[in-house]
């Protein structure tokens, strides 16, 4: 029962499922199919498994939306907090950005011997 004599709402179900049971089993069927299109490596697999394990988990931490409807709450913004936010993400896809270009000029490019002059021996 609600509190103020408010009616439950109604789950958001398809087939009786909720959206991340539905998220869950497209992406096990999906990571299935992958496996198989890469003739079940045994990396391929694992990797796809651990995600999969891993989306069940965070499934199972985020908090779970009760029947009862909630009042909406007005709350002021936290302009300070959001260009925080705002900036660190910035410098994160900066400091990735670099990474990735430092790693295609050095690690990534071949290495190429280079032909010794015989004279300077």
């Amino acid at each position: 029962q609600c509190q103020g004599n408010q009616i439950p709402l109604e789950p958001n179900l398809w087939f009786g499922l909720g959206p991340g049971i539905i998220i869950l089993l497209l992406t096990v069927t999906s990571s299935v199919l992958a496996c198989f299109a890469r003739s079940c490596q045994q990396g391929t697999c694992c990797v796809l498994l651990l995600g999969n394990v891993l989306l069940l988990l965070l499934l199972l931490a985020l908090p779970k939306e009760g029947p009862c409807p909630r009042q909406q709450s007005v709350e002021e913004v936290n302009w300070q907090g959001l260009m925080l936010d705002l900036s660190l993400s910035v410098g994160a896809f900066a400091a990735v950005g670099g990474l990735a270009a430092w790693a295609a000029e050095f690690v990534a490019r071949p290495i190429h011997a280079v032909p010794r002059d015989e004279r300077l021996a």
